[in-house]
């Protein structure tokens, strides 16, 4: 039985949008001072060009040209875009493998999949953002004992593409209670990476963060403003989903005592919290791949 958790894990991004303006050197502010420069070199410009044939030739030529300033503008934009470039794709997005993007819905015959984070940082992570199944697959569990744990936090990643590290770092652990890895079929990261939705190989097991996004965007595109026609697809079963996230004392259990450090953690779609339990118990299994650039 799911127990729950008092603490929510929350979604860090504030550190990747420093890491971006520590990475380039133009602030939105001397972007906004050097387009100032240029638009007054575009006025000087054209005021030359505007005086009469017989001007005084002796007086010094303006250096700019029109080449030159668009020449500038366009580097200038360039910058911009690489402070936040933002994603190609939207939340709630319905994805398919031929289909044009402006004709995809879920009645399409190649729909693989549904966007439920679009990274506006895709330039320093490298992903276009996450997707999830359209279908859970089968009930899984974490692995195939309780007594597997992952060491040195290797599989305690809870953020968004967390579950890319926790399902490569589980494929190739090797420990004690830890015989059989991805290898079984009970395996929830076994599941995962043997799934071939939209014919793509490079399905991971999700982290408890990507957990919590399902159930958002599940909300919205069934309930909220954004809801689209035939999305009961999207509407999750009402028990637990497992996580690849182990619990290694996150959070705290019943009675404010931490939770067991062998467990791992868990998110109720029906009562929109998660919780933790042993690893070798079987819960709901949603796999999710990484987007492209």
């Amino acid at each position: 039985m799911m127990n729950p958790i008092k603490v929510i894990v929350p979604i860090v991004l504030g550190s990747i949008v420093l890491a971006v303006y520590a990475a380039n050197p133009a602030s939105v502010e001397y972007v906004d001072a050097q387009d100032a420069i240029i638009q007054a070199e575009i006025d000087a410009l054209s005021a030359t060009e505007s005086q009469p044939a017989n001007r005084n030739h002796s007086q010094k030529a303006n250096p700019a040209s029109v080449e030159y300033v668009d020449a500038q503008d366009k580097i200038l934009q360039d910058q911009i875009d690489n402070i936040h470039p933002g994603s190609k794709y939207t939340v709630g997005q319905i994805l398919c493998t031929t289909t044009a993007p402006a004709s995809c819905t879920l009645t399409s015959t190649d729909a693989w999949g549904v966007v439920i984070y679009a990274d506006p940082n895709s330039n320093i992570s490298g992903h276009g953002g996450v997707a999830m199944a359209l279908t859970d697959q089968t009930s899984a569990h974490w692995a195939e004992n309780g007594l597997c744990q992952v060491t040195n936090q290797m599989a305690n990643h809870y953020d968004i593409y967390g579950g890319i590290t926790n399902t490569d770092n589980y494929c190739h652990f090797s420990g004690s209670g830890c015989t059989t890895n991805c290898s079984t079929n009970a395996s929830a990261f076994h599941t995962c990476t043997n799934y071939s939705g939209g014919g793509y190989t490079d399905w991971y097991f999700p982290a408890i963060s990507e957990l919590m996004l399902m159930f958002t965007v599940a909300q919205q595109l069934t309930y909220g403003a954004e809801s689209i026609a035939g999305a009961s697809f999207i509407n999750f079963n009402n028990g637990p989903y497992i996580s690849s996230t182990q619990n290694n004392g996150f959070g705290e259990g019943n009675g404010g005592s931490p939770a067991p450090a062998n467990d791992v953690l868990l998110f109720s779609f029906s009562a929109g919290d998660q919780g933790f339990d042993a690893k070798n118990n079987e819960y709901s299994v949603r796999c999710v791949r990484a987007l492209p650039v």
